[in-house]
């Protein structure tokens, strides 16, 4: 997730925004991969029956482009046109050329989505909120 998280950043998550409602695009989430012991923090780029593609370093969903210019490190690979199963979610990393993601793993069901990353509150010099939407991200312009 570098350049949005570092490793050792303390974060604080909530379970309890997912009891309510469902993860959205461009959450960040914590999540569990099919067998493996550890955590990941990832980045929701797609919902179930989203239509993605990434294409020159560029995600598109349902035909739409966005910009994600939290994004310092753009994939060095391709994603065909995908659509993400019912009940499913596609998550990548911000950093996308090193990230162990959907792009390798596919993608995650609901149960495996954990909590919603909020904000880093240490190191105290990177106190601030992660917390986006798709509202905030506009897709460019056709």
């Amino acid at each position: 997730m570098t350049d949005t998280l570092h490793n050792n950043d303390i974060m604080i998550a909530t379970k309890f925004d997912y009891l309510l409602g469902e993860p959205k695009r461009f959450d960040i989430v914590i999540c569990k991969y099919p067998n493996r012991s550890e955590i990941f923090v990832k980045r929701i780029v797609g919902l179930p029956g989203d239509i993605l593609q990434m294409e020159n370093g560029l995600l598109s969903v349902n035909g739409e482009t966005y910009p994600e210019e939290y994004i310092m490190h753009k994939p060095n690979y391709e994603i065909a046109e995908y659509q993400v199963p019912d009940g499913h979610y596609y998550v990548l990393g911000d950093n996308r050329s090193s990230s162990n993601d959907s792009h390798l793993i596919g993608p995650i069901s609901r149960n495996q989505i954990l909590g919603h990353v909020r904000l880093v509150v240490f190191p105290f010099n990177r106190i601030q909120s992660v917390d986006i939407h798709a509202d905030q991200i506009k897709p460019f312009a056709n």
